[in-house]
């Protein structure tokens, strides 16, 4: 399937759903919010960060818990929004290309300037 299509599905769907145990960076949640879909996450590392970037366009329920999942589904569907002007620009500062490499080339300098 290619990206295209991936990301026409995103924004078709009212919800972005990811019950999984463990993710680092969910990137499926990240594509998922750049197409306007808010997003229900477990507690994992990932979800908990993209909480704290994203906000109320990123719920997130403890994992392993499918009541507590199926409350923040119910609610979110309730809601019936895309996800707010912020989540663009936070998209924007942390994720975009630029924004990427300008993060790895500090590092290569930092590491530069002290060797």
């Amino acid at each position: 399937m290619s990206n295209s299509c991936v990301a026409d599905y995103n924004r078709a769907a009212d919800l972005f759903i990811l019950p999984s145990l463990l993710e680092a960076l969910p990137t499926v949640a990240v594509e998922a919010l750049a197409c306007g879909t808010p997003v229900v996450s477990a507690d994992h590392p990932g979800g908990v960060e993209l909480n704290a970037l994203f906000g109320d366009d990123l719920t997130v329920v403890p994992r392993e818990d499918p009541a507590r999942l199926a409350q923040a589904i119910v609610a979110a569907l309730d809601r019936s929004r895309r996800t707010a002007p912020e989540t663009a620009d936070v998209l924007t500062r942390e994720f975009r290309p630029a924004a990427v490499a300008a993060r790895f080339q500090a590092i290569y300098d930092h590491v530069a300037r002290s060797a």
